[in-house]
């Protein structure tokens, strides 16, 4: 908790961007994501040409052989669900561990680590919005956030992402709740996201097009 505090409001009225995995990342001008303050997860080390200021990862059933080692070689700020640290120990270093307990029948959206633990929610991509609240950002923006999984089809940026795994097929309608509680948060509050991924299947947030950010 005391690591977590650190980074509590730290970014009042500025705009992040969260990153996904999807296949649209790759019609992300790198120019433009390398100038954003952002959100990256998962397997998102496997982008050689842009690397996020932090990094979120909760789900200990995405991990392979060489994972560790690859996050681990990054300097970027980790926040790492302590069900990875159950599972494996602090194979990351210099990890921001944060409580997901609430994944255990406490669903909600985090307004104080202090109070309430985080909830998964289905997705890393919820994660990440609930600590960006919480750091202060007042917009959040999304790309790659394609929201959509297909058996046998290309689901993310790059060849290797599903390489050396067994993928699950996943029922993306899992995470629309644990959405739509972002949603109320950051409109409670007077903040927005917007997602900017173009055909994204998810249906929660505002649309909006890269073009007008650029």
């Amino acid at each position: 908790m005391r690591e977590l505090n650190a980074y509590l409001s730290q970014h009042n009225g500025q705009t992040a961007v969260i990153v996904g995995n999807g296949p649209s990342l790759n019609d992300v001008p790198i120019w433009w994501l390398n100038k954003q303050l952002t959100f990256g997860s998962n397997w998102c080390f496997l982008h050689d040409r842009w690397t996020p200021d932090y990094y979120v990862a909760v789900d200990p059933s995405v991990v392979r052989l060489d994972y560790f080692d690859r996050i681990n070689e990054t300097k970027y700020i980790k926040f790492i669900g302590d069900k990875i640290n159950t599972r494996y120990g602090e194979a990351v270093k210099d990890a921001v561990w944060i409580n997901t307990d609430g994944s255990y029948g406490n669903p909600g959206f985090c307004l104080d680590p202090e109070l309430t633990d985080f909830w998964e929610g289905w997705s890393v991509t919820f994660v990440a919005l609930n600590l960006a609240y919480l750091m202060g950002f007042t917009t959040v923006l999304l790309v790659g956030v394609d929201h959509r999984y297909e058996e046998g089809q290309n689901n993310h940026f790059h060849p290797d992402y599903e390489k050396g795994t067994v993928w699950k097929t996943h029922d993306m309608t899992r995470a629309l709740d644990a959405y739509n509680l972002a949603k109320r948060a950051y409109e409670s509050a007077d903040r927005k996201i917007i997602n900017l991924t173009p055909g994204s299947a998810l249906p929660t947030f505002k649309s909006g097009k890269l073009e007008d950010w650029l």
